[in-house]
């Protein structure tokens, strides 16, 4: 065989081979690798769902750790929703906060709502979510600008929960006094168990 012919059928087998080589990297190697990348984000994201899963935990067993205690959790609810309408409660709450920011008290009145049933699933005795009911309170003050915005801030930040439903304030006395009648309707809420 002429040198030639050597070189053409080992040129031959070189190309032979490197089409093997290609048809092997593409059709074996290329998925195999898509393979293993695809495992590898599957694994990365199972991880971090345990990791969060374990922060999560973490944070529920320092909040546990933290209460223990301090007391009943459900005498502190029960604080900020009371198991029953304790209207006189409610109106020595407010009355309070009206003399100490010096509001002379004009008018009361007081009406409660209707429970407002709340079910999620089936509602039993041993069930977390209570029907909540709700008292109204329609209350006039008369007093200065300031000592009622300082009125309205206690509102907002006391232990039982209440809401302002609406608001009239008019001037009374002389224009450009620091008086006013505030017409104030407050709702608070209860357990209606």
């Amino acid at each position: 065989m002429k040198q030639s012919s050597k070189r053409f059928i080992s040129l031959m087998v070189a190309v032979v081979l490197l089409f093997a080589a290609l048809i092997i990297y593409f059709n074996f190697i290329q998925p195999a690798y898509g393979d293993a990348e695809q495992a590898k984000n599957d694994m990365l994201a199972k991880q971090d769902f345990v990791n969060n899963q374990k922060s999560a935990i973490q944070q529920v067993k320092n909040l546990v750790a933290q209460y223990q205690g301090k007391g009943d959790v459900a005498q502190a609810v029960s604080l900020a929703l009371p198991t029953n309408k304790n209207q006189a409660d409610a109106f020595h709450v407010l009355s309070g906060l009206a003399d100490l920011h010096h509001l002379s008290l004009q008018s009361f009145a007081a009406s409660a709502a209707a429970a407002q049933n709340i079910t999620v699933g089936q509602a039993s005795s041993t069930s977390l979510v209570r029907p909540t009911g709700s008292l109204l309170f329609q209350i006039k003050f008369a007093g200065a600008y300031a000592d009622f915005k300082a009125f309205l801030q206690n509102i907002e930040t006391n232990v039982r929960i209440f809401d302002v439903r609406s608001l009239g304030v008019a001037p009374l006395g002389k224009p450009g006094q620091d008086f006013f009648t505030f017409d104030l309707t407050v709702a608070t809420y209860y357990q209606n168990i």
